[in-house]
């Protein structure tokens, strides 16, 4: 009896140290927003910089860092912040699909393309990997690759409507 007692205390007591974790995080992260919306940007860095320090290894907090970033027109420190999550979870899929991204919108078309060919490595079976090459070589003009993209974006979920019309318009652009 005493034994599960105290074992409840512990795990009561991690559930509170990790509830206050998650707290920090998210404060920190609502202020280096903050900072972002009142265009406080060395403010914002340092917050940011903080923050990953004492949440080391954690992917999704840089992930969520790099949209911020992104929405606030800051591109390069999106790829920074993308790229060290990638470093800290590199099988995980979403992560290159969301740097292609912004790199294509930087117009880094042949970086973003090789993130995409990285996340290749780790499935062929995401269709929304595949609409993003596409939309990645609709940007770059290369027809012949946007429609092979799209292509194997509609073969994998025939539904796709938005992949459908990419490989239409990438179709009629090689027909001249």
């Amino acid at each position: 009896e005493m034994r599960r007692v105290l074992q409840e205390d512990v795990n009561e007591g991690a559930q509170r140290d990790l509830a206050a974790l998650e707290a920090r995080k998210i404060e920190g992260l609502e202020r280096g927003q903050r900072h972002l919306d009142n265009r406080e940007f060395e403010q914002a860095k340092s917050t940011f910089d903080k923050l990953t320090e004492e949440f080391a290894g954690d992917a999704e907090l840089k992930a969520d860092i790099a949209d911020r970033y992104q929405k606030a027109g800051m591109n390069d420190e999106a790829v920074g912040y993308l790229s060290d999550a990638i470093n800290d979870s590199p099988e995980s899929l979403h992560l290159y699909n969301r740097i292609g991204i912004v790199l294509r919108k930087m117009q880094d078309f042949a970086s973003a393309e090789n993130y995409y060919k990285k996340a290749l490595e780790i499935t062929q079976q995401d269709e929304y990997l595949f609409f993003n090459m596409g939309r990645l070589y609709y940007d770059w003009k290369r027809w012949d690759k946007t429609a092979e993209a799209a292509g194997r974006a509609v073969a994998i979920n025939p539904e796709f409507a938005e992949a459908r019309k990419l490989l239409a318009y990438a179709n009629k652009q090689l027909a001249g």
